[in-house]
């Protein structure tokens, strides 16, 4: 851990669902979890606006979206989960509320179990999940 800032990207669902998708998985670990500790709420990407239609297709052809042309562009439709409090490794091996809330939310959406969740920088701030 450095302790240097970080910019962090908000998870991008479609994406992530594509590529579990074409690999055929059926559990994921998430890492990482903890780098949202002192954010007001966590925003995911569940679909995206192209060219003013929602959709969850993945445009392999940016072309679409070239504001260049005209065209209205790709913008992400966000759902927000609101932060536990304080660092999430205090919390052992239990999971705040809300990211339970959030982690049974990627794995609803997904379709795949999270088996491990990242809750610190250190190798042993692992939560192994059980059910």
């Amino acid at each position: 851990m450095t302790g240097r800032l970080r910019r962090i990207g908000w998870l991008d669902i479609p994406l992530l669902k594509y590529a579990i998708d074409i690999n055929n998985a059926t559990q994921i670990t998430l890492t990482k979890l903890d780098v949202f500790d002192g954010f007001k709420k966590i925003k995911v990407c569940i679909s995206y606006i192209v060219d003013g239609q929602r959709t969850t297709e993945i445009l392999f052809d940016l072309s679409r979206a070239n504001h260049a042309k005209g065209r209205a562009g790709i913008k992400c439709i966000y759902k927000s989960f609101p932060i536990w409090k304080g660092k999430l490794s205090r919390y052992g091996n239990d999971l705040p509320k809300e990211a339970l809330t959030y982690v049974k939310f990627l794995e609803k959406t997904l379709g795949v179990k999270i088996i491990y969740v990242g809750t610190g920088p250190e190798e042993h701030q692992v939560i192994e999940r059980y059910w």
